[in-house]
């Protein structure tokens, strides 16, 4: 029986029946393996993945609490540079109020310069004051009448009152004024009083008469006018 069976499954014909099963077999364990390769194959990519971005993470993290570290110390500066910047801050502030003392002086200078000019003319100005007061009395004093009878006094007189009014012309043109401050307050600054007197309708203090006119250069008192002054009421 066994011999039978032995020789049966030795013939040519059992073998080719054989050989198509076979082949599907094989078929099917290469199939289940490439599966098997394919699914190991995935699961090693999902892992590997997974570790990239793990470590990806933990280096953002890390580059986080860096950067935050590198925000909350200050760096450290080069002493030298340190001692540089205060040096050029000083000589910064030296420079600068060098700069403004010389403008100042500058200002100042030119301010000097510009008072010399205004008032150099003052002496000059002064003398020419008694020129024009010896003028004025001299025409106060001629009366009408010895005008009238007097043809070469009348001519004179003429002449004297163009000489003041061009004199008074080149005083203005000049900034030089007269100061008459009849029936305004007394200004020791401005005035010069000689006597007091009283005044039922003034107010003390008040200049009365004008006995020698004032004179001023350019808002400057050259000459205090001689006044009469109000009395205080006792």
């Amino acid at each position: 029986m066994a011999t039978r069976l032995l020789a049966r499954r030795t013939s040519p014909l059992w073998l080719a029946m054989r050989q198509p099963q076979q082949a599907r077999n094989l078929a099917w364990f290469s199939s289940k393996k490439d599966e098997q390769v394919e699914e190991s194959d995935k699961q090693k990519q999902t892992t590997a993945t997974e570790a990239d971005d793990q470590a990806s993470t933990t280096a953002t993290a890390q580059d986080t609490t860096g950067a935050e570290s590198a925000e909350d110390t200050p760096p450290t500066e080069n002493p030298e540079l340190v001692e540089a910047r205060a040096s050029a801050a000083e000589f910064k502030d030296k420079y600068l109020r060098s700069l403004a003392e010389m403008e100042n002086l500058r200002t100042r200078t030119r301010e000097q310069v510009a008072e010399a000019k205004d008032f150099a003319i003052r002496g000059f100005a002064k003398d020419l004051l008694s020129v024009s007061d010896v003028l004025q009395m001299a025409i106060e004093n001629v009366s009408q009448d010895e005008l009238d009878k007097n043809e070469p006094l009348n001519n004179l007189f003429d002449g004297l009152k163009a000489t003041q009014q061009m004199l008074t012309t080149t005083f203005k043109r000049h900034e030089l004024v007269e100061v008459i401050p009849e029936g305004e307050p007394f200004d020791p600054n401005m005035h010069e009083a000689m006597f007091t007197v009283p005044h039922p309708d003034l107010e003390p203090n008040t200049v009365l008469q004008v006995t020698r006119t004032g004179w001023a250069l350019k808002g400057r008192v050259l000459r205090a006018a001689q006044v009469g002054v109000v009395a205080k009421s006792s």
